[in-house]
């Protein structure tokens, strides 16, 4: 039997802290390593990664060009990130949603065929490897623009099978 309370809030601890920038959201590897999204100082946005320790994994080092909300991990070790941004460094066109490989480099097999301003608030992955994403505001592919939760096929696409939620 358990005894005892369950946090129900989350706090980086602050020797992850930086000065001058914002934490948007974090995801913990499996090795302990801590991905997060946001800004620096500078208003750069993107992803890095934190030893567990606190200090910089300077190995990844992602920089979107707009703003990065939201990481999840897939077992395989690829980033899944998700944000307001048109393109991911150094020069690939990405809306709204992006796979990355464990060493940061953009997963080319992840091609989302979403067109136009594209912002995508949350990401989750699920056990077969399919990515749910509450959506705000993007043009799929068709020309129609969309809102709500819609799930993605490990390749991007846009999962046909899965009944698609809009919301206002």
């Amino acid at each position: 039997m358990l005894s005892g309370s369950i946090r129900t809030e989350a706090s980086i601890p602050r020797s992850y802290q930086r000065s001058g920038g914002n934490f948007e959201f974090c995801a913990v590897q499996s090795d302990g390593k801590i991905v997060v999204t946001g800004n620096d100082s500078g208003y750069e946005y993107g992803i890095v990664r934190y030893n567990s320790d606190g200090s910089r994994d300077n190995s990844l080092n992602i920089v979107t060009f707009g703003y990065s909300y939201n990481v999840s991990l897939q077992t395989n070790g690829k980033i899944l990130a998700t944000g307001l941004f048109m393109r991911v460094a150094p020069n690939h066109r990405r809306f709204g949603i992006a796979r990355f490989n464990a060493d940061g480099s953009l997963d080319n097999e992840f091609e989302p065929l979403l067109t136009g301003l594209a912002e995508v608030q949350a990401i989750t992955v699920q056990s077969d490897g399919k990515a749910t994403c509450w959506r705000f505001a993007f043009t799929s592919s068709g020309g129609s623009p969309e809102r709500g939760i819609a799930r993605f096929l490990s390749n991007g696409t846009l999962d046909s099978s899965f009944r698609r939620v809009p919301m206002s």
